[in-house]
């Protein structure tokens, strides 16, 4: 009973004040009695009743008064704002810091921690402290906020508060209160996300024992959705979490353009593991419709994973005039079926049989490219808005042709022959921002032949890809509404060594990924952001002031100038998403010092909706009453007169 009273405490504690005119309204209960008695007409009953003394109400009768006083105490108090606080604000006078994780990883327990913040308001309100309120996610001039002030400066920030989608700089929070002198001998609520990233500790530590740790429980914490990857027909899908003492078991949904459902799979964490996998296999045509991925129930922009166009499984044409039934190691086509197979639906056969086909990109041989015809319908088809990757050999060497990106030198180059070099080369550092820009080299991969294109002052414009003396490798330009690209060797290994990489692979893949684009995107500029997340996952349009997305995947860091969503042109969007700015999602360990609070553990009971509740109880009760004493209610008797 004690610890219940110690509890008790008020918003407005003032109102109580008005407790003191008790008495007065007791005086005035008392004159004013329940109305007389309505009888009706009949006659001999009114004689039979008339008293013979006269008499005249003096005072209502005791149990209605004390329903009148305790209806009028009930509400009083019920204004006061009366609480049972479970001790939410740390003991003493002197100005309180308010530090509150406002990242992704905050959006899950988003609307408990901003109960419990209001619950500090409340609580400092009523003792008259001042506040100091920040938060842990850079701002857009890359410090986050600082306020100070009362209850109503902090409750105005409140109410600008929302979660941000980008992850919390702990350690930029900590060097603000630093200078502003505000850690040391302080008293600091930390409304945490639960989640462990730079600055933590340090911002744990920085308050000692005068530090309260609010965090969610471990079943709450976030959960992130990483970088899936394609197998086949599957796609596997890959999750971590930041709670890890229990199995868990997750729902992710795969969401169209439109948001409309079209498969789910359940990923299983088991307990201590931070980190799971599951496979989704639906029909290619479904596979190709995913817009998004996310955790059903998470809503956080780390539970949600946006693809665009490259994560399609693409239907890619392969040009063969005939079998030729010799070794499958001679057969250059064998290579590229081998490198796409994995990613991509492969078709083989002439080129009016790709063509009708509806084929997103065809791929020449040197060998297939001989044929004028199939050259002609070729070039006609990538006009049309086609994208043609095509593969040099000793005949395009030999007797260059014009459906090409830029000329050729009659007779290539070749190790140990005219216009050769002394030993094979390596690859060059692939340009910023070319298509290819952010593919990781091979090591060890050398070319000894090459189709070399004619110097001129527009060859750098259209080389994607060069070897170590700067003679392109790979070459691509728009050919009216189609896109035309030309590797530079044999799709074979007879010329080079690059169809035994996996850099191969990585090539062809993005190369084909441009089949979407048709040309109409110009890829030597960074894309401006079109459609961006909330700190809830949600999608909205793209705001002013924000950066564009950088070719460089290592520059790629999600921040307020610069957050996850879809950049570039709408039908040819790339998704920028928040996983890869997250190195590891861990939970935030226990403090050696302090206290640590859960959410929902120690909340705030606020008692004036219930006193309310039994004020208009009382009031029911009180007019029920006055019903029966003044005798329009049979089974009470009229009240007397006081004596």
């Amino acid at each position: 009973m004690s610890s219940l009273i110690a509890s008790l405490a008020f918003s407005a504690p003032w109102v109580l004040a008005a407790l003191i005119a008790l008495p007065l309204v007791w005086w005035l209960l008392r004159a004013l009695p329940p109305p007389p008695r309505q009888i009706s007409f009949p006659s001999l009953e009114i004689l039979r009743r008339v008293e013979v003394e006269e008499t005249t109400p003096a005072r209502p009768p005791w149990p209605l008064l004390l329903l009148r006083l305790m209806l009028f105490a009930a509400v009083v108090i019920a204004l006061s704002g009366p609480r049972l606080d479970p001790g939410v604000l740390p003991d003493g006078r002197q100005p309180l810091v308010l530090i509150v994780d406002d990242g992704w990883a905050s959006a899950k327990n988003w609307s408990a921690q901003q109960q419990a913040l209001t619950y500090m308001i409340d609580a400092a309100s009523a003792e008259n402290r001042q506040l100091v309120l920040t938060t842990t996610t850079p701002t857009s001039n890359g410090e986050p906020a600082l306020i100070t002030g009362g209850a109503a400066e902090i409750r105005e920030a409140q109410a600008a508060m929302t979660p941000k989608p980008w992850s919390a700089d702990r350690k930029a929070t900590w060097d603000r209160l630093k200078e502003a002198k505000l850690v040391g001998n302080r008293k600091a609520v930390w409304l945490s996300d639960g989640v462990n990233s730079g600055g933590a500790i340090d911002l744990a530590t920085a308050f000692g024992s005068g530090l309260t740790l609010w965090r969610p429980a471990e079943a709450a914490a976030p959960t992130l959705l990483r970088r899936p990857a394609r197998a086949g027909v599957e796609l596997i899908l890959k999750a971590e979490r930041a709670g890890t003492e229990q199995a868990a078991n997750l729902s992710v949904r795969a969401l169209d353009p439109n948001g409309a459902p079209v498969a789910r799979t359940e990923i299983a964490f088991d307990a201590g593991s931070g980190a799971a996998e599951a496979k989704l296999t639906a029909p290619i045509e479904t596979m190709n419709r995913i817009a998004r991925l996310e955790i059903f129930g998470e809503t956080t922009a780390g539970g949600v994973y946006l693809l665009d166009a490259a994560w399609s499984r693409r239907k890619i044409g392969i040009v063969r005039l005939a079998e030729d039934g010799g070794h499958p190691l001679l057969d250059p086509a064998r290579y590229l079926i081998e490198a796409l197979g994995p990613f991509a639906e492969i078709e083989t056969g002439p080129a009016d049989q790709l063509i009708n086909s509806k084929v997103d990109a065809i791929l020449l041989t040197d060998a297939a490219g001989s044929d004028p015809d199939t050259r002609n319908l070729l070039e006609s088809w990538t006009r049309e808005g086609g994208l043609l990757i095509r593969f040099a050999g000793p005949r395009l060497a030999e007797s260059p042709d014009s459906l090409t990106p830029t000329p050729l030198r009659p007779g290539g180059r070749a190790l140990g022959g005219p216009m050769s070099w002394s030993e094979p080369l390596g690859l060059a550092p692939l340009p910023a921002t070319g298509p290819l820009a952010g593919l990781t080299l091979p090591d060890g991969v050398a070319v000894s032949r090459q189709a070399l294109a004619e110097p001129g002052p527009g060859l750098a414009k259209v080389t994607w890809a060069a070897l170590a003396d700067g003679t392109p490798l790979v070459t691509g330009a728009a050919l009216d509404d189609g896109l035309l690209a030309l590797i530079h060797v044999d799709a074979g290994p007879d010329w080079s060594d690059l169809p035994l990489s996996g850099f191969f692979v990585q090539m062809l893949r993005r190369l084909t990924q441009l089949a979407t684009n048709r040309g109409s995107v110009d890829r030597t500029q960074s894309p401006p952001a079109l459609r961006v997340l909330d700190g809830f996952g949600r999608l909205e349009p793209a705001g002013a002031g924000l950066d564009q997305l950088p070719g460089d995947e290592s520059d790629q860091t999600a921040g307020p100038t610069l957050p996850p969503g879809y950049y570039g042109q709408e039908d040819a969007a790339v998704a920028f998403n928040l996983a890869p700015s997250i190195e590891t999602l861990a939970s935030l360990p226990k403090l050696s010092n302090g206290r640590t609070v859960i959410y929902g553990a120690a909340d705030v009971t606020r008692l004036g909706p219930w006193l309310l509740l039994l004020a208009a109880l009382l009031l029911v009760a009180e007019f029920i009453a006055t019903l029966g004493y003044s005798g329009r209610i049979g089974r009470l008797r009229p009240w007397k007169n006081a004596i």
